[in-house]
């Protein structure tokens, strides 16, 4: 997809997510990497849970970017 369109704006939507294993967040982390090995391309994760957000965050490994915060502002990556 990235080489079709290198300017993709990629939402991954979770929001009806309940449960997530070590597969789920390694798919995660390796769309992360992709996305940000081929710019424009951007990914932004929607509708996390804050408990899973929490231990994402938490890994600190890969920086995401956050939609649908409580106050309803994007966030950026952190650094």
């Amino acid at each position: 997809m990235l080489a079709e369109r290198p300017a993709a704006r990629i939402v991954v939507d979770l929001s009806g997510m309940t449960f997530w294993d070590s597969m789920g967040l390694a798919a995660l982390v390796s769309a992360q990497q992709l996305v940000t090995a081929a710019p424009p391309a951007t990914i932004t994760v929607s509708g996390l849970p804050q408990a899973f957000r929490r231990r994402l965050d938490k890994l600190g490994f890969v920086p995401f970017a956050y939609s649908g915060d409580d106050d309803g502002r994007e966030r950026e990556p952190p650094g």
